[in-house]
């Protein structure tokens, strides 16, 4: 049915792309929430902004809070600054703090980006801000110093296997430095008990 949806929409047929949307979404417990946001990727493909922000707004109530990031990028693009700030309170207050935090961290607002990762952790969320922060952290050499200490304080709050996961996929990448800096916290904490 998705391909159906894709073919459609490719034809400039979005009433009907939307209707069988709708019918692959629906199924309470075996819907495809995915089938919003892919239509709303077409509609604003297609220049149809509107309609791509209310297929964004349903993949966010189905529960793709990711789509937020989305959301207010087009009220940006479309020079809505204040609806796209209403966004981002409206998508942290749901958990979904990564487009939030990673501005934040641009602009060097590094203790704002640490409370953003972890308020979707806080809130039962996910864990990806956090780590997506570390990783970001760890990678340049800038900020390593601010990656160690916030590995610090993720595994003092008890996310040492998520930190663990970190160093892993950095010494995948050949990240040493991090590693190392890493293996000496991890080496601390085993020493404090």
């Amino acid at each position: 049915m998705q391909a159906l949806v894709f073919l459609l929409a490719e034809d400039g047929l979005f009433d009907e792309a939307a209707e069988w949307t709708e019918r692959i979404a629906r199924p309470a417990e075996s819907g495809d929430i995915y089938a919003y946001s892919r239509l709303a990727y077409r509609y604003e493909r297609a220049g149809n902004l509107t309609q791509a922000k209310i297929y964004f707004r349903k993949a966010i109530g189905a529960g793709l809070v990711d789509c937020y990031q989305d959301l207010v990028r087009l009220h940006y693009e479309e020079g809505d600054i204040e609806g796209a700030r209403r966004l981002y309170a409206e998508a942290i207050e749901a958990g979904e703090t990564t487009g939030p935090m990673m501005r934040a961290e641009k602009h060097g607002e590094h203790a704002e980006a640490d409370d953003l990762a972890f308020t979707a952790r806080d809130h039962g969320r996910t864990m990806q801000p956090l780590r997506l922060l570390l990783l970001h952290r760890l990678q340049q050499p800038n900020t390593l110093d601010l990656g160690t200490a916030l590995a610090r304080k993720a595994i003092d709050s008890g996310e040492a296997f998520m930190v663990k996961g970190v160093a892993d996929a950095l010494s995948e990448e050949k990240h040493h430095h991090a590693v190392d800096a890493l293996q000496r916290i991890f080496g601390e904490v085993d020493d404090c008990g």
